[in-house]
């Protein structure tokens, strides 16, 4: 039987409150609220009044800042970009690095790129240039093709809009097309930026009435009133599982399965959920993935914040799972929501890499904040409950991650991740092996010294040496030195 699994082997990401990834296990454990008052750098970016008092909002830092030399892009052209356009270029190169290849390895290779994005609201308001070269830049159709086209890369290259869900669909269909043959490497994920700074009375003006007044997605809890937009953006780089480890590829977890539907005549209107078409596509996905569903051992819930959605997406999932067990209240759910807020088209992919920091630390992370369970949800005959307080994994099992996003265009993804059991440990006695370190700025030899530390005795220093070697294209300032052993290079 043909292995459909999907490896994860690369991935970046940024988001509010945090300056690297590393940090994301510290944001869960803490229950850390990353929504904050409106801040004074988008305040002076959007050029507003310093006297107004804005809605709260998950905002990312230095959005403004691209370094368009590196990327053979003119300062013209640069300047009249959108910051997504920039921003996720960015990622899906540091995602193939991640991955162990240099960027240079990809070009001409038949490696896909689908991306979810949201429309920045209003950024293209902000460009005063009339020019083809404006155009482009504020283009949200062209944002993946800029992808393609900067790297080199010759798989099909497509932008994803199904709401809430597009990322996770991007890499839902990503996964399609590997599996299909279709695509031979695939970069997947999404990003969501906001241009828009909303008045202080935002919840009351809101037309749909989805906004939380509070600017709080309070999960599962009785005082759920809505949403809050928040800022993200991640991509992860996929291969076939066989491939992955054939070529010897470092591998963050395996998605086991993924599955996709739509509402069609089930929900109530266009954008209500359903629980029934929920229910289909946790059930497909179980079913493809082959495993037990007693084995999941988390749920990462869509869980948009709001009175009604919480309770059905509990029912949609408490009928999905009974088609598989009786077993009753078995799994943790808890959603990055009650952190970040709704990261629109990125809430997918952000769920996904924090599903991987969960494998990575051992831990299965806690709502923000619950203070009453919401009446309406019956968590009582549920195969779920919510988590509260961070949870160990069970490290002689295997370990299984079970991830929802629905979108208000009624396209619905679930997916199942699955832990990758082969870990690398330094070894104390190797060959000698030569390390070669480069940056396009002196500044940045340094740096990448200083997170290149973090790998030390985490891997083993010939895979260490020929990534960096094989793996990374040289740039103007340049170092390297020869190491035997964990200690050698520590202090070289």
């Amino acid at each position: 039987m043909k292995n459909t699994d999907i490896a994860i082997i690369g991935l970046s990401g940024r988001l509010p409150g945090i300056s690297d990834l590393s940090e994301l296990n510290d944001i869960f454990v803490n229950k850390v609220d990353c929504v904050v008052p409106f801040k004074d750098e988008r305040r002076d970016l959007l050029k507003l009044d310093k006297n107004i008092k804005y809605f709260d909002a998950a905002y990312i830092d230095g959005v403004q800042y691209f370094d368009y030399n590196f990327f053979n892009i003119s300062r013209q052209e640069a300047k009249n970009m959108d910051p997504q356009q920039k921003m996720i270029l960015e990622l899906a190169y540091s995602a193939i690095e991640d991955g162990g290849y240099s960027p240079d390895d990809l070009r001409g290779t038949n490696t896909s790129v689908m991306i979810g994005v949201h429309n920045s609201h209003m950024y293209d308001d902000h460009i005063t240039d009339n020019t083809g070269i404006a155009f482009l830049g504020s283009f949200l159709d062209a944002l993946a093709g800029r992808i393609s086209y900067t790297l080199d890369l010759e798989g099909e290259a497509a932008v994803v809009e199904t709401a809430c869900s597009s990322s996770l669909y991007a890499i839902y269909d990503s996964c399609v097309k590997l599996n299909a043959g279709e695509a031979d490497m695939a970069l997947a994920g999404g990003i969501t930026l906001e241009f828009r700074a909303r008045p202080w009375n935002y919840a009351q003006i809101d037309n749909l009435q989805l906004i939380s007044p509070s600017a709080r997605c309070n999960t599962f809890d009785e005082c759920a009133d809505g949403i809050n937009l928040g800022e993200g953006a991640g991509v992860l780089f996929l291969k076939r599982y066989d491939d992955a480890v054939r070529d010897k590829d470092p591998i963050y977890a395996v998605i086991k399965s993924a599955a996709a539907n739509q509402d069609g005549g089930r929900s109530n209107s266009l954008t209500a959920p359903s629980s029934k078409a929920q229910a289909d596509v946790i059930r497909k996905a179980i079913k493809k993935s082959g495993i037990n569903a007693e084995d999941i051992g988390y749920i990462e819930a869509h869980g948009t914040g709001t009175k009604i959605g919480d309770p059905i997406e509990i029912q949609g999932l408490t009928e999905a799972f009974s088609s598989f067990t009786d077993k009753k209240q078995f799994c943790p759910i808890g959603s990055l929501k009650s952190n970040f807020s709704h990261l629109g088209s990125a809430a997918g992919v952000v769920s996904m890499i924090k599903g991987i920091t969960s494998f990575e630390n051992n831990k299965k992370y806690p709502l923000c904040r619950l203070n009453k369970l919401n009446p309406l949800i019956d968590f009582k005959n549920s195969p779920v409950y919510p988590i509260t307080e961070t949870e160990d994994w069970i490290t002689d099992k295997n370990r299984y991650i079970s991830l929802s996003a629905f979108g208000a265009s009624g396209t619905n993804v679930h997916v199942i991740l699955g832990d990758h059991k082969e870990h690398y440990y330094g070894k104390k006695t190797e060959p000698e092996y030569l390390i070669t370190i480069s940056g396009d700025r002196e500044e940045a030899v340094g740096e990448y010294c200083n997170k290149l530390l973090n790998d030390v005795g985490k891997f083993p220093l010939g895979d260490i040496a020929y990534t960096l070697n094989k793996g990374r294209k040289d740039f103007k300032f340049r170092t390297s030195f020869c190491v035997k052993n964990d200690e050698e290079m520590i202090e070289s």
